[in-house]
């Protein structure tokens, strides 16, 4: 057991350090200065040379301090360097040893005080692996093998600052408003405590928010740290910026939320009462984020508005209800589908806003290739047959079809579409919108649509038997058809169509080709080139690249990300072997290794990506499975 504990801990980590972490160490960095432990105090007591120390980590070159001029750090606290997030710490402090990256001396410490058995710091470690884009800290607490409590105690022990515990609305909302609600959210810190010019910041996680940035967002401020759980500062953060709205209607709030929404490119608002508050989370880039709350007496104000948008029936609040509205901006149109859902704490309402004119974009503007754009066109501009795009909810499907249709659909050729819900609206093709409630479904509509003389038939979505029947029958007659499906990648189309029913032969004869696809968020401008080692460990596990990691700036609201591409692996059928191993029925596993003979895969695309600077590999990883 240990053995095996010992070979998870040294196997090198893809990813940033996250909350509790301890970076790797960097043999370029500067000498550490030892300073002497009574010197410190239980909060960091920080001056405008402490920013010096840390000036390594910043892009331009700046003068070293002198050694003298270096601050008293706590002893736990000795920073040699940092690039957004990624700390050098003294070797000893650290208790690693020289060049090993440690990223779960939290699970260590747990063992050490008998809190954790070796068997549940394995479990973690797996979970952690499986997901490490939340971080070590998260997978012991979904395990329940550390509160967030304890968590922070521990780090505030390894850093050498004092543990507060923040107790609700016990922060003053002009102090918590002294720093942007986006900046502290996304670091989770939040103003603690202000007295005689002294401002005390509480964190989570001393790494992601240091001296530098507190000098920055507090100039010429006496500034201290203490640790808390993430969970107090969110809530302290969330209590400061929660709105009274005394001026506003519940219809007024709402028509800005939407007005804002429409602006920012955000595709969702969730709506979610909770006991202390109305939260506001939005959806951008594929994301959910938080964006502010109302006091909890607008629950129901809220709701009633956005029932009333979407003509719902505002008395009904015992049955889950869903509805539509339109939104206009400008020369913009937006279609909103709002659903409601009965909670514990009141109704909760999600507004999705899709923009009905926008621009259709090209497949290389998408993210493709030339070559798979050359390949994909091939395929689509034969007379007859039918290709599946596949993949989760908002990968891409069917802005990937329309893109394809632009460029294989002649002026003289019919198109006829059947969706839920139409997602762009094209004067040129004949457009029909399903209804189950009126009896307008993708089945009846689809057979209407043969007997209207189409050429090409865009099948929004492939969701059950019927459809699928109809969808090859008419592949096979003659037809070129476009349709997606709900599954995880291009070759389980194949597999997925065979469990609904439709016979290899005919999936054989009727299907062209498949395509999986995932959209990954791609890196602001403000991004910055990946740090050592974690260069190293990368370039020896994937190859050499251009890789960047993300920083965090307005523009990408502290996220380090704006917009995102596509990747997609596009699977033709007509290799060798391939109709004998459809006709087989062969398992998923030996059947997707046998087509990516044939083409490049989703991951592999991905990673492209990620070398040429667009994307990181924790975000390929977290699209794609492995």
């Amino acid at each position: 057991m240990t053995d095996s504990i010992e070979r998870l801990l040294e196997a090198p980590s893809t990813r940033a350090p996250s909350l509790g972490e301890a970076a790797p160490i960097n043999p370029f960095a500067r000498k550490l200065v030892r300073i002497p432990a009574e010197n410190a105090g239980q909060e960091g007591n920080h001056s405008e040379t402490a920013v010096q120390a840390e000036q390594q980590r910043q892009p331009e070159k700046r003068p070293e301090p002198p050694r003298a001029a270096v601050a008293n750090k706590a002893p736990h606290e000795l920073l040699a360097k940092r690039r957004d997030g990624h700390v050098v710490r003294d070797i000893e402090n650290s208790g690693g040893k020289k060049g090993v990256h440690d990223p779960f001396w939290l699970g260590t410490r747990l063992v050490e005080l008998k809190k954790l058995t070796p068997s549940q710091l394995e479990t973690a470690i797996a979970m952690y692996r499986a997901h490490p884009t939340e971080g070590f800290d998260s997978a012991l607490e979904k395990l329940s093998f550390g509160s967030q409590t304890e968590i922070a105690q521990l780090i505030a022990e390894r850093y050498g600052y004092g543990f507060v515990e923040i107790p609700r609305h016990g922060i003053p909302p002009t102090l918590v408003r002294k720093l942007k609600q986006v900046r502290a959210t996304h670091h989770s810190v939040v103003p603690y405590k202000e007295e005689e010019g002294r401002l005390t910041i509480a964190v989570a996680d001393p790494p992601r928010y240091m001296v530098s940035d507190a000098k920055q967002d507090f100039p010429g401020v006496d500034i201290g740290f203490v640790v808390a759980a993430k969970g107090d500062i969110l809530a302290a953060i969330t209590d400061g910026y929660t709105a009274a709205a005394e001026n506003e209607t519940p219809k007024q709030i709402l028509d800005t939320l939407i007005a804002d929404a429409a602006s920012d490119d955000i595709t969702d608002i969730h709506i979610e009462p909770k006991p202390q508050a109305v939260i506001i989370r939005r959806r951008r880039d594929g994301k959910l984020h938080y964006h502010g709350a109302y006091e909890p007496v607008l629950k129901k104000g809220l709701l009633q508005a956005a029932k009333t948008m979407a003509r719902l029936d505002i008395a009904a609040a015992a049955l889950p209800m869903d509805g539509k509205a339109r939104y206009e901006a400008g020369s913009t149109t937006f279609n909103l589908r709002i659903s409601t859902l009965p909670t514990a704490f009141g109704e909760k309402a999600v507004i999705r806003l899709q923009n009905e004119t926008r621009n259709l974009r090209s497949m290389l503007d998408l993210g493709l290739s030339k070559e798979q754009i050359e390949l994909l066109v091939t395929y689509a501009a034969r007379p007859d047959g039918v290709i599946f795009v596949t993949g989760p909810t908002g990968s891409g499907k069917t802005t990937l079809l329309y893109a394809l249709l632009g460029v294989t659909a002649d002026a003289d050729e019919s198109v006829t579409t059947i969706e839920d819900p139409i997602e762009y609206t094209v004067p040129a093709y004949t457009q029909s919108q399903v209804d189950a409630d009126q009896g307008r479904t993708f089945a009846v509509l689809l057979r209407a649509t043969l007997r209207q003389d189409p050429d090409i038939i865009l099948v929004g979505e492939t969701r059950d038997t019927e459809t699928a029947q109809i969808t090859i029958r008419a592949a096979l007659t003659g037809h070129r058809v476009f349709s997606t499906l709900h599954t995880t990648s291009g070759p389980s189309a194949v597999t997925r169509l065979i469990d609904m029913g439709i016979e290899p032969q005919l999936v054989t004869g009727a299907v062209k080709a498949v395509v999986g696809t995932r959209l990954v968020r791609t890196l602001c401008s403000c991004s910055l080139p990946m740090s050592e080692p974690k260069r190293a460990f990368t370039v020896a596990k994937y190859g050499p690249g251009e890789f960047r990691e993300p920083k965090g700036c307005e523009r990408c609201e502290q996220t380090g990300f704006k917009g995102r591409t596509l990747i997609a692996e596009i699977y033709p059928l007509d290799h060798e072997g391939t109709a004998e191993l459809i006709m087989a029925k062969t398992p998923i596993d030996k059947f997707t290794r046998h087509m990516e003979q044939y083409g490049t895969s989703m991951k592999e695309h991905g990673l492209q990506k990620a070398k040429a600077g667009i994307t990181t590999v924790e975000e390929i990883l977290s699209a794609v499975s492995n």
